[in-house]
């Protein structure tokens, strides 16, 4: 099973095969471009031949995640028993030209119902069609399509059980100070915001979902030191993540917190074929959607 997450230029990758003890990592790393074409079909095939030859895959099932800025998001109100999808149409129709549906795939995603909001992913078709035609031309299967930290989520319910805990945030810490945070709340995605942390000081670019809550992360965030994040009470559980190996913050904040605070990293789930390094490696928490839908 080859699972592959875009992370702008780097496209982060595992292949794991099932065994009587449970899945086995047998490949994992990172391919790197100066420049890259996502609604090239050339590009993709590439991308995948390239891997299904080196680990020799006889049966290529592929699970992919887009990097969130590949994709456009958007919200809006949802009134009560509406169907999601005829409503979004409808409202695409007055929003946006009358070329939007041909130039984009939406898909919709209920935020709490207490807020009768829903999160709107628009993916552009050349993207997704070039992902598809690039599976069919090359006979294998492309059985997950996810989104950056959207993947984590999945990593964190797979690997981790987070679904056992009432409340939890997934922290996806970029390069440039640049951070994403999810929050969950039984079950429901409850905000999903985007902000630069610099010196204790949280600069909002944008956010989905509840106002309050996102008002409320970041408060407790800049209450916070650098490292030591005792004051981020809003959820039970804090599943944390960068996406450049040996991230300095991720160790610091690690050293510093209780176990409400959980780096997550697949390497320390899952066995890795042929690793003898004391040392775990770094692999890509988003490409933990290659797990969905097996019990590891």
């Amino acid at each position: 099973m080859l699972a592959i997450a875009q992370s702008g230029n780097k496209f982060h990758y595992i292949n794991w095969i099932p065994t009587i003890n449970g899945p086995v990592i047998d490949g994992f790393g990172v391919k790197t471009y100066e420049q890259t074409n996502l609604s090239s079909t050339q590009f993709f095939k590439s991308l995948f031949s390239e891997l299904v030859e080196q680990y020799k895959i006889e049966i290529p099932i592929i699970n992919f995640s887009l990097d969130m800025d590949s994709v456009h998001l958007s919200e809006c109100f949802l009134p009560e028993n509406t169907h999601i999808e005829n409503y979004n149409l409808w409202l695409n129709s007055l929003t946006y030209d009358s070329e939007f549906s041909n130039r984009f795939d939406s898909f919709n995603y209920p935020f709490a119902v207490n807020q009768s909001k829903c999160l709107n992913i628009h993916l552009p078709t050349q993207i997704k069609q070039s992902i598809i035609n690039a599976v069919k031309q090359s006979h294998y299967e492309i059985r997950f399509l996810s989104l950056g930290i959207f993947s984590a989520e999945s990593s964190a319910k797979i690997l981790y059980k987070s679904n056992n805990y009432k409340s939890f945030l997934i922290w996806r810490i970029g390069k440039f100070n640049f951070n994403e945070i999810l929050y969950i709340k039984d079950g429901n995605l409850i905000c999903y915001l985007r902000f630069k942390r610099i010196k204790g000081i949280c600069k909002l670019h944008n956010y989905y979902g509840d106002t309050k809550a996102t008002d409320k992360i970041l408060k407790q965030l800049e209450k916070c030191s650098e490292s030591n994040l005792e004051k981020l009470k809003i959820s039970d559980k804090i599943f944390i993540y960068s996406i450049v190996e040996n991230s300095s913050e991720i160790k610091n904040i690690i050293s510093e917190n209780n176990a409400d605070i959980e780096h997550l990293n697949i390497a320390n789930k899952i066995k890795i074929d042929n690793h003898s390094s004391s040392k775990k490696p770094f692999i890509f928490a988003e490409t933990g959607l290659g797990f969905k839908g097996f019990d590891v």
